[in-house]
């Protein structure tokens, strides 16, 4: 269980370091964050750059792609009517010089697997939408879990790529506005080391111990898991989240 004293020491000791408007900017994007309409479309490229995140690559230059139009480019918009003629090979030839940021070329194909299962009528946003909006309960968390493994198995049934790991998953879930958050390796980190959650970062079930427990806190102190999110990657020196402080702020962890 979440040591909720030490939880409030690293929000307490994040605040004062706080380097604006940008830590500001942040954290507002992540409170104004929400569940809105969830459509096939959207959730087909909120996929794909996911995907295009994953495995350690440059999270800034794969940034710069997505801004810059190229992974839409690659992807026919990620448009139903063009996902048939989306060909992984032609892509690689034709666009890698600009897709080269997401490292692996075999993601490439990943993307066009996504695309086409749930063309297929995978009923990825039925299952998306029974999740609560908003948790404001244990009822609540409750309800996530019980909805979660639901899709979680239906991922696995399907055989979708990267998406069947339940921190994949949780990460696509946060991104979509739903109060949880991914439970990589930083966070597990700083969980385990320092909120006193026993634990391993490699076992599925404890990476789903702590999301629980942040979801708890949350619930306790009226504050978004995104939130305590931001702040446990600041803690734990990732490498993105240290320009939100300034100089003199030292993680634990460097």
């Amino acid at each position: 269980m979440m040591d909720y004293n030490k939880m409030n020491e690293i929000i307490k000791r994040v605040d004062g370091h706080r380097k604006m408007p940008d830590f500001e900017d942040e954290y507002n994007r992540r409170v104004n964050r929400s569940v809105r309409g969830i459509d096939t479309h959207s959730l087909i490229k909120t996929m794909a750059e996911l995907i295009c995140y994953s495995q350690n690559a440059r999270a800034q230059q794969v940034t710069d792609m997505i801004d810059k139009g190229y992974l839409d480019m690659a992807f026919n918009n990620f448009n139903q009517s063009g996902i048939a003629d989306l060909n992984s090979q032609g892509i690689i030839d034709k666009y890698w010089k600009y897709l080269s940021p997401i490292r692996f070329k075999n993601k490439v194909q990943r993307i066009i697997d996504c695309c086409e299962i749930i063309s297929d009528g995978f009923p990825i946003v039925d299952l998306i939408e029974k999740f609560p909006g908003q948790i404001r309960n244990m009822n609540d968390i409750n309800l996530f879990w019980k909805n979660f493994r639901e899709l979680q198995d239906s991922m696995k049934n399907v055989k979708m790529p990267f998406y069947q790991s339940s921190t994949t998953l949780l990460h696509l879930l946060m991104m979509l506005g739903f109060d949880c958050i991914k439970p990589d390796t930083i966070v597990m980190r700083v969980a385990i080391e320092e909120l006193g959650i026993v634990g391993s970062e490699k076992r599925e079930n404890d990476r789903i111990g702590v999301v629980r427990d942040i979801q708890d806190y949350s619930v306790n102190n009226k504050i978004k898991p995104s939130i305590v999110d931001f702040y446990l990657l600041i803690e734990g020196g990732q490498t993105w989240a240290r320009k939100f402080v300034d100089n003199e702020f030292k993680s634990v962890f460097y």
